[in-house]
């Protein structure tokens, strides 16, 4: 599956606006050929700054909407510079693992991470972190979702969303005898990561109703 990572700083008295400015384009989204999911998050620690995740079948068919006219029609009637400036540029990942839970999305979480050199590190990663999100959904407390992607630009880079009932869960479930016996069992896979931004966040809105 194909993900695209648009980053904005919303303009002051203007969330409001992009809120619901989102959700028409959400709406737009459900009715084009190939969309999977989206969703609209805030982060905690940057109030102006919102990200949206839009997921694809693949990445020609998001491609074909960013030239569709239902695009160029919304964004002619819904002008960027109004609302909102571009904090990054638009980013294109793969899904490597998407892993839902049975628990309301509350405590949410974007994290970048950058992983150490190497194709069998890389390999070596994602079975892991794959491995652990298994084991999250079988005995995590209030686990809701967990996606990782790997960014198509290379540099071993991956974004992580992540998402449990309450701000307690996430350590409760990394504490759980399985987990902690899963990463005892393989040390190496817990220091393939060189670098890591979390980011805490708040769902705004979900164009379904799973959270990712």
């Amino acid at each position: 599956m194909y993900l695209t990572r648009e980053e904005v700083l919303v303009r002051a008295g203007r969330a409001a606006q992009y809120e619901d400015e989102t959700a028409a384009y959400f709406d737009i989204l459900q009715r084009q050929a190939g969309f999977l999911r989206a969703t609209l998050l805030n982060s905690l620690g940057v109030p102006a700054r919102y990200t949206r995740l839009v997921q694809w079948e693949n990445r020609d068919l998001g491609k074909s909407f960013d030239r569709s006219a239902a695009l160029v029609a919304f964004t002619r009637e819904h002008p960027a510079d109004e609302t909102y400036a571009a904090s990054r540029p638009v980013e294109a990942y793969e899904n490597v693992h998407r892993i839902l839970g049975s628990s309301a999305p509350v405590a949410t979480y974007l994290i970048d991470e950058i992983v150490g050199p190497g194709p069998t590190t890389l390999q070596e990663f994602e079975e892991s972190r794959g491995a652990v999100y298994q084991l999250r959904k079988q005995f995590g407390p209030g686990f809701a979702a967990s996606l990782l992607s790997r960014f198509l630009g290379g540099a071993n880079r991956y974004l992580i969303f992540g998402s449990f009932a309450s701000d307690g869960d996430d350590r409760r479930t990394g504490e759980t005898p399985e987990i902690v016996g899963y990463w005892a069992a393989h040390p190496s896979a817990s220091k393939l990561v060189t670098s890591a931004i979390r980011d805490p966040q708040a769902l705004v809105i979900s164009a379904n109703e799973e959270p990712i």
